[in-house]
């Protein structure tokens, strides 16, 4: 590279400095409907699949689940293995192109299940929908640029700071993405 060139300062948008990945969850269905058995049922040939796309499986839902569903689990083994508790969530990010229903979001009905006291909210981006969540997700936390800076805040109900706020540290975003992967950031 030239060095008489001066070189650009990166773009925010491609840092995520002060934000940290603490823990991940996942779910898939447990039905697995292999090449063959696409083979038997509509014609395709399995290793044409296999040689064009590598993929030798799939997972389907079962009819009685809903994305919430699997982002439910998703969540719950998340929040496990971050070893936290729902009451220290400030945030839920739900990131699909597959929601149950328009209205109420899928996020929201994420939260009602982990019994979540915070804000709700689904992204639908498609495919960028991963990335959508992820960066709103760290701008959350970071909380400079995007949401100004971050202070306590008093749940009606109790008029006391909530958890994790009180002694300063950084809020805590759960975000679920892809039906069934979650990550979670402190």
């Amino acid at each position: 590279m030239d060095k008489d060139v001066p070189q650009r300062p990166r773009p925010r948008c491609r840092s995520l400095t002060g934000v940290r990945v603490v823990a991940t969850g996942s779910y898939v269905p447990e039905v697995v409907v292999t090449n063959d058995q696409l083979h038997e049922r509509l014609g395709f040939d399995s290793e044409w699949i296999v040689k064009r796309t590598g993929i030798l499986e799939r997972r389907h839902a079962l009819p009685q689940q809903a994305t919430s569903d699997l982002c439910y689990e998703a969540a719950r083994r998340c929040i496990h293995q971050a070893g936290v508790r729902p009451a220290d969530i400030d945030l839920l990010l739900l990131a699909t192109f597959t929601p149950d229903m328009a209205f109420p979001s899928t996020a929201c009905l994420v939260q009602d299940r982990l019994q979540l006291n915070c804000p709700a909210v689904d992204l639908q981006a498609a495919c960028a929908g991963f990335m959508y969540a992820l960066i709103t997700g760290a701008a959350y936390v970071v909380g400079r640029s995007v949401f100004g800076e971050m202070r306590s805040i008093a749940p009606p109900s109790t008029g006391r700071p909530s958890a994790g706020r009180a002694s300063g540290s950084s809020p805590r975003v759960g975000w679920v993405c892809r039906l069934s992967s979650v990550g979670f950031w402190g």
